[in-house]
């Protein structure tokens, strides 16, 4: 009996080259406050869900959190920018 001829072996395919990942460039002081608002906003906005105040998008069963997020990424939820002179005033204690 002839015995079957052996396959040739596949050619080892080139290796890609890996192009460097370019660096992630650093975030503008805009987009740090952003997110540092999206945080306040949505914890806010959380804590009152949680308390039971009427939710402006539709739960689906979801934790309040990621609802406050979605609403504050949507924009439904009205905020305003506070000046540093609108703060109140501490008031001095009183000395007996």
């Amino acid at each position: 009996m002839a015995k079957p001829k052996a396959k040739p072996k596949a050619k080892a395919k080139p290796k890609a080259k890996v192009k460097a990942k370019a660096k992630a460039k650093e975030p503008t002081e805009e987009e740090k406050m952003n997110r540092y608002r999206l945080v306040i906003l949505a914890s806010q906005r959380a804590r009152q869900l949680h308390a039971g105040v009427q939710a402006r998008l539709d739960p689906k069963g979801h934790k309040p959190t990621e609802v406050a997020v979605e609403e504050v990424k949507e924009g439904l939820v009205e905020w305003q920018e506070k000046d540093a002179n609108d703060q109140p005033e501490k008031k001095a204690k009183k000395k007996k």
